[in-house]
């Protein structure tokens, strides 16, 4: 469980690093977006697998077979959840035509993917990462552009802010 526990903790790549390197080399900004929303996946992929790890050195025992089938619940759980709100957030977000209110809908989607799935004993991370990349795939033909312009300048910030205390 221990040795689980670690390569967990070791798995995921420097998520950031990998953009800047990628930003510097002058990729497509669409091959840059594919590998970013992979490095998400792959982190929260990672948690989960540590999630399992952790409840198998709390229990005592680590049984290879039992981990998996407990990573998969897991997932499957946790990408089902982010679907779902991935689905119902779209169709309202379709419908809306005030900026600063979709703006503040794009900050709240995160938590209303991240409790249900964690209330069901699922990745929350999974299914905000899940709702995240599908709304953001979808979000050119549901959001009007001022929408998207007024949508990138917020989360430039948030992200700037994440990211500093990221270092400290």
């Amino acid at each position: 469980a221990a040795a689980f526990a670690l390569g967990a903790i070791v798995a995921p790549p420097d998520a950031i690093a990998a953009t800047a390197v990628l930003n510097q080399m002058d990729v497509p900004r669409p091959l840059v977006s594919i590998l970013e929303g992979e490095s998400l996946v792959n982190d929260a992929t990672a948690l989960t697998a540590y999630r399992v790890a952790v409840a198998a050195a709390v229990s005592g025992s680590f049984v290879l077979g039992q981990a998996a089938t407990d990573f998969a619940v897991v997932v499957v759980v946790g990408v089902a959840v982010g679907v779902v709100v991935a689905v119902v957030v779209g169709w309202l977000w379709a419908r809306l035509f005030d900026p600063p209110v979709e703006v503040t809908l794009s900050l709240v989607i995160p938590y209303l993917a991240y409790l249900p799935a964690e209330q069901l004993h699922g990745s929350g991370v999974i299914a905000a990462v899940t709702a995240g990349l599908y709304l953001g795939f979808r979000s050119s033909r549901i959001m009007a552009a001022d929408s998207r312009v007024l949508s990138s300048g917020v989360w430039s910030i948030v992200t700037f802010l994440l990211n500093g205390f990221a270092f400290l």
